[in-house]
């Protein structure tokens, strides 16, 4: 079930939307980590805000599977409408899904 966000998480989404990246790091760096990785791994993004590493994580497993997973249902809706390929679920880092 979607909801409309707060008016707070609304102009929160609005910032981040305008962002490549909402984190420290860059593609760059994050491609490197993944360099080795097995096309056919399961990579899981804990914390994942709106998707900005996603696509960088999907090429880096083309054959394998992504899981993105954070508390903000409304960044959970921006993954699965800019991702459908992503398995996407609202939840926090400590096995709690909602």
């Amino acid at each position: 079930m979607t909801t409309e966000p707060s008016p707070e998480m609304a102009a929160l989404l609005q910032v981040f939307d305008g962002l490549t990246r909402a984190a420290p790091g860059d593609a760059g760096i994050l491609g490197g980590v993944l360099a080795g990785l097995a096309q056919d791994a399961v990579v899981l993004d804990a914390g994942c805000g709106p998707g900005a590493d996603l696509p960088v994580l999907c090429a880096a497993v083309a054959r394998g599977r992504v899981v993105a997973i954070d508390q903000a249902e409304p960044f959970v809706a921006a993954v699965r409408a800019r991702c459908p390929q992503v398995e996407a679920h609202v939840g926090d880092k400590i096995g709690r899904a909602h």
